[in-house]
C-alpha cells in the first residue's frame, strides 16, 4: 500500500504535492467535523421511539402487507401459482434460498461462497476486507488495485437473497429459511454501525436494503423466528435506516425549492425508500418526518417526470437502469395505500414500460444500450438477465386502474430520445435492427451524462434473437481501462471522423464535449440520423440513413459528411464472440452476412460484456478511407444475409 501511494506522489511536481496535501487537510477536517456531529445525533439511542419486545406486535407487521389498499399480496399470490405451476421456476427459487442458507450468493456470473459466519463487508473481488471507516473516509469510486469492485459487496449487502428466503418460506413453511432471514439480518447489523463501513456510504444502498427487508419480515410474521426480541432487534435498525436516509437523500430538500445536488437514478430509488420505509414504520410505531409523505411523494413524481423523455425514455439512456428505477416505482406502488400517488406512478410506469417495448428483442427482453450493472431494485427471480423486463410486467399487472400496459407489434420509434428498431424477417428468419441517434446529457444539465456510452449513428443487429453486430457492453466500473475502451466510439457500429471523440471521457462517470445527434427522419423501413461534432469551435455534421429491404435480405447504410475538413473517416463492425470472419463474410452455423461497399476491413480485437462482471475476447471490423477532396463526402454499403 505505501509503494502505491509513494509511486503516485512521484508522478507529481512539488506544487501539486502541496496542494493536494492543503485540500486533504481541509477533508480531514471536515470529515472529523461530519464524524463528531453524528456521533451527538440520536442515531444509537431510538430505544425512546421503539416500544418494549412484550408490546411489539407483528400483527401490525402483518397488517401492513396484508392492507386491502394495498396490491402487494396480489402480486405474491401471482407469483407463488406461477411457482406452482413452474416446476424450473420453483426449483430456482428453492436453489437460490438454499444456497442463501448455506452462505453462497451468486453475484455477476459467479458464485461466492461466504460460509455460515458471513462477513458483509469482505472484498469479494480484492483481497481482504473492505476497512472499518467513517463513511466519508472512503474513496469513491476506489480504483486503486488495493481494493476489489466495491459493487460486489454493495450487490450482496442490498440483501434482496432474503426475498427468496421469504418466497422459499411461504410455500414450503420450512423454518430454516425464516431463520436465515433474521440470522442475516442481525450479524449484519452487528458489523455494521451506522455511518460506519461501506454499506452506509450511498443512499440509495441503504434504501434497497430498506426494501428487502421490510418485504422479508412482513412476509414471515407467522414464522416462529418473527418473535418480540428479533423483532425488536430489526426494527431499530430499520429506524435507523430510515433516518439516515431522511438525512443524505441525493438530492437536497432542506430548502422549499429543492436545491439539487444530484438527480439520476439514485434520487428516485431513494425517494421511493423513503415512502415504503415510513407507510411501514408508521404502522408499526409512530416516527416523525423531516417533511411531510405527501411532500416526499410529489418530489418523487416530479423527479422522475423530469428524469423522462416525452416518448418514455429515461434521460440517462441506460435501458437496464430504465428497468432499475422502473421496478422501484411498480413496487412503491405495489406496497402504497394512497390511491391518487398510485394512479400517477402507474402512469408514468406504462410510459416506461412502453419505451422499453420498444426496444425489446422478445416478449421479456429488451435491447441494452448505455451502462448496465444488473441492478434491481426488487426482484423474487433469481439468476435474471440484466435486459429481463419480467419482474416490471408482472407487477404492473397486478396494479388496479387496468388490466396492463399498453403493448404492441408494430415497429416503433423513440423520437425525443432517439431510437428506432425494425422487426421483420428475411425470409424465414427473424431479424432485428435497432439504431441510436439522440441526446447523451441530462435536459438543461450540459456534460452530465454518467452512464452514456459513445454510441451515437451506431446500429446493433440481432438474428433469432441472438446478437450479431453488437453494442460491446459494460463489463465493470472497477477496470477503469476496460470501462473506457467499452464506452468509445470503437466499441459501438458508428462511424468516426478525423479522430474526434463523441464525447471526452474524464474518469468512470464524469465526461463532458458531448456531440449532438437526432432522428431526422424515419418510417417503417427506414431512419436518418444526425450527429454534430464540436472541434476547435467548428460544427461538423455527419448522417446515416438504415433502410430496409427484405426482399433482398440488405440492409443499406447510406453515410455522408457535411464538412469540407474531411481527412479521414473509420467505421466499426463489433461482431459477437460467436461469429468468425473470413474477408467481409461473418458467419456463424448456417449464418452468413457479407459486407459490401466499404474499403477493406482490418481486424482488431476487441471486447463483449454480456452482462456486468463478464467480459470476452471478440473482434471488431476496421475500415478506414482518406479521401483527397475537400468536397462534402458520401458512402453508401450494405450488410446483406447470404441465403
Amino acid at each position: 500500500m505505501i509503494n502505491y501511494y509513494l509511486k503516485k506522489a512521484r508522478e507529481r511536481n512539488i506544487f501539486q504535492i502541496i496542494a493536494g496535501s492543503c485540500r486533504l487537510a481541509c477533508k480531514v477536517f471536515r470529515i472529523y467535523r461530519k464524524e463528531k456531529k453524528v456521533k451527538n445525533l440520536d442515531y444509537f439511542h431510538l430505544n425512546s421511539l421503539l416500544p418494549k419486545e412484550e408490546n411489539l406486535s407483528r400483527e401490525n407487521i402483518a397488517n401492513w402487507l396484508y392492507s386491502n389498499d394495498r396490491c402487494v399480496m396480489r402480486y405474491i399470490s401471482s407469483r407463488i401459482d406461477e411457482l406452482i405451476k413452474d416446476d424450473n421456476s420453483k426449483k430456482s427459487l428453492l436453489k437460490s434460498a438454499d444456497d442463501a442458507c448455506a452462505g453462497k450468493f451468486y453475484i455477476y456470473t459467479k458464485f461466492y461462497d461466504l460460509g455460515n459466519s458471513i462477513d458483509w463487508n469482505i472484498d469479494l473481488t480484492g483481497s481482504g476486507r473492505w476497512p472499518f471507516w467513517f463513511v466519508s473516509w472512503y474513496r469513491f469510486p476506489d480504483n486503486s488495485p488495493l481494493r476489489g469492485d466495491y459493487r460486489h459487496i454493495w450487490e450482496l449487502n442490498r440483501h434482496q437473497h432474503l426475498i427468496f428466503l421469504a418466497l422459499a418460506w411461504y410455500i414450503t413453511d420450512d423454518e430454516i429459511y425464516s431463520d436465515a432471514i433474521f440470522m442475516h439480518i442481525i450479524s449484519w447489523i452487528d458489523q455494521n454501525p451506522i455511518y460506519y463501513t461501506l454499506n452506509w456510504y450511498s443512499a440509495m444502498e441503504v434504501a434497497l436494503r430498506l426494501i428487502s427487508w421490510i418485504f422479508a419480515i412482513s412476509l414471515v410474521q407467522k414464522s416462529i423466528h418473527a418473535n418480540a426480541s428479533n423483532l425488536s432487534v430489526v426494527m431499530k435498525s430499520i429506524v435507523q435506516h430510515f433516518k439516515y436516509l431522511e438525512d443524505n437523500l441525493s438530492i437536497d430538500i432542506s430548502q422549499d425549492d429543492g436545491n439539487v445536488k444530484l438527480r439520476n437514478n439514485h434520487t428516485i430509488i431513494e425517494l421511493c425508500g423513503l415512502i415504503i420505509s415510513s407507510s411501514f414504520i408508521n404502522s408499526v410505531i409512530k416516527v416523525e418526518m423531516k417533511k411531510p409523505i405527501d411532500f416526499i411523494k410529489t418530489l418523487l413524481l416530479d423527479e422522475i417526470r423530469f428524469q423522462t423523455y416525452k416518448d418514455g425514455l429515461n434521460v440517462e439512456q441506460a435501458t437496464n437502469y430504465q428497468r432499475f428505477t422502473l421496478e422501484a416505482l411498480l413496487v412503491t406502488a405495489l406496497f402504497s395505500d394512497d390511491n391518487n400517488f398510485k394512479k400517477s406512478l402507474i402512469e408514468i410506469a406504462d410510459k416506461q414500460l412502453n419505451a422499453l417495448d420498444a426496444l425489446r428483442i422478445n416478449q421479456n427482453h429488451f435491447i441494452l444500450v448505455g451502462d448496465e450493472d444488473n441492478g434491481r431494485s426488487f426482484t423474487t427471480r433469481p439468476y435474471s438477465l440484466p435486459n429481463d423486463m419480467s419482474e416490471v410486467i408482472e407487477m404492473r399487472n397486478a396494479l388496479k386502474f387496468t388490466s396492463s400496459y399498453i403493448k404492441s407489434d408494430e415497429p416503433k420509434v423513440l423520437p425525443d430520445s432517439g431510437h428506432w428498431c425494425w422487426h421483420g424477417y428475411f425470409g424465414e428468419m427473424p431479424v432485428i435492427v435497432y439504431f441510436r441517434a439522440g441526446k447523451m446529457d441530462f435536459p438543461n444539465m450540459p456534460d452530465y451524462a454518467p452512464h452514456v456510452h459513445s454510441d451515437l449513428l451506431s446500429f446493433s443487429i440481432f438474428i433469432n434473437g441472438c446478437p450479431v453486430f453488437v453494442d460491446s457492453g459494460t463489463y465493470s466500473y472497477h477496470n477503469i481501462y476496460k470501462r473506457n475502451v467499452l464506452r468509445s466510439d470503437r466499441s459501438h457500429n458508428t462511424i468516426k471522423l478525423n479522430n474526434i471523440d463523441q464525447m471526452n471521457i474524464l474518469g468512470l462517470f464524469n465526461t463532458n464535449q458531448h456531440a449532438e445527434g437526432i432522428l431526422i427522419d424515419y418510417d417503417n423501413v427506414s431512419v436518418t440520423g444526425k450527429m454534430i461534432l464540436i472541434k476547435n469551435n467548428k460544427h461538423i455534421s455527419l448522417q446515416r440513413k438504415i433502410s430496409i429491404d427484405d426482399d433482398s435480405k440488405n440492409i443499406i447504410i447510406s453515410d455522408s459528411v457535411n464538412s469540407v475538413f474531411c481527412h479521414k473517416i473509420e467505421w466499426f463492425l463489433n461482431i459477437h464472440p460467436n461469429y468468425k470472419v473470413s474477408d467481409n463474410v461473418i458467419f456463424y452455423n448456417d449464418v452468413y452476412f457479407k459486407v459490401d461497399g466499404l474499403p477493406k476491413f482490418s481486424l482488431e480485437k476487441s471486447y463483449y460484456s454480456p452482462e456486468y462482471g463478464s467480459i470476452l475476447d471478440s473482434y471488431r471490423l476496421v475500415a478506414v478511407d482518406c479521401p483527397n477532396s475537400n468536397f462534402p463526402y458520401a458512402r453508401q454499403w450494405k450488410i446483406s444475409l447470404l441465403s
